[in-house]
This record gives C-alpha cells, sequence and structure tokens, in this order.
C-alpha cells in the first residue's frame, strides 16, 4: 500500500501541472500527499483547487449546494497541511472559520467533526475527541468511515490517525 502510495504521488510531483488540474481531482490528489507525508506539496494543490472550487461555484459547474461541503472539505484539508508545516496559526484560523458555523441548524455537526480533525492533528486530543463526540450527536456523519461502521470505524478513520497510540 505505503510503496503504491509513493510511487504514485512521485509520478504526481514530477510530471502534473498542478493549474491543469481539474477542481475536482483536489481533494484525492491532496489525501495522497497527505498519506505520503507530502503535506508541503499539497498547500500548492489546495491553493489551486480552491481558487477553481470557487470559480466553477460561480460559473454554475457543479451542484451549487455540494459547493459548500467541498469547500468545507478543502478548507480542512488545508488546515491539516498548514499544522503539518509548522503553521499552527493559520490551521487555527480556519478552525475559527469553521466555528462559526459549528451548531447552526443545517450544520448537522458537519464543522464540529471538521474540528474535531483539525485538534487531532494539533496535537489536542482531548478536544478532537469532545468535538468529534459533540459532532456524532448532531449527526455529522457525511465523509467518514465512522458513517458506515459506527464509532469502531473512528478507530480506522486516516483523518484521526494522529489519536492512535500506536
Amino acid at each position: 500500500g505505503r510503496a503504491l502510495a509513493n510511487a504514485w504521488a512521485d509520478r504526481f510531483v514530477a510530471h502534473v501541472k498542478v493549474d491543469t488540474m481539474p477542481g475536482w481531482l483536489t481533494a484525492p490528489v491532496v489525501v495522497l500527499l497527505a498519506a505520503t507525508d507530502r503535506w508541503g506539496a499539497a498547500l500548492p494543490v489546495l491553493d489551486v483547487g480552491e481558487a477553481k472550487a470557487l470559480t466553477d461555484s460561480v460559473r454554475g459547474v457543479g451542484q451549487p449546494a455540494g459547493f459548500m461541503y467541498y469547500h468545507r472539505h478543502l478548507r480542512l484539508l488545508r488546515a491539516l497541511a498548514l499544522a503539518h508545516t509548522g503553521r499552527r496559526a493559520e490551521a487555527e484560523r480556519i478552525d475559527a472559520e469553521l466555528a462559526r458555523t459549528d451548531g447552526a441548524r443545517w450544520d448537522r455537526g458537519r464543522s464540529a467533526m471538521a474540528r474535531a480533525v483539525i485538534a487531532a492533528h494539533l496535537g489536542n486530543a482531548d478536544r478532537a475527541v469532545a468535538l468529534a463526540t459533540r459532532a456524532l450527536a448532531e449527526g455529522g456523519l457525511t465523509w467518514s468511515p465512522v458513517r458506515y461502521n459506527g464509532t469502531a470505524g473512528l478507530a480506522h478513520d486516516p483523518l484521526f490517525l494522529p489519536l492512535r497510540n500506536d
């Protein structure tokens, strides 16, 4: 698994011009770069991907309702990349952005779950568990394996790996 991910990441970094990538490919590429611990390489991908997502939304490409969720996911990925590249204050600003929608009737725990992931990557395990617990109570299961496996899946969710003690 890891060797294959490294091979794909090597190929991507060497051969793909980030500005020519379709916007929808941003999140999967960032996840690949994160899985191979190339957080610094993820930031330029996110720069282009977030700009394209915004442009596509304005132009009416894709589903308008989906933009909000995709944009939040890209902001989450940016916060994680910032946390792993030593830019903690910037990651905390994104957490504060997400906090503004946290608890809104339409949010259903999604922002709290994203904030839990950020807290985990910033090394604040207690806060991460508290936010994830609240998110689960509010229904924040849209992107996590927890959605399919119950709370036992949280231990295997790659976004929560910093909480594991092995």
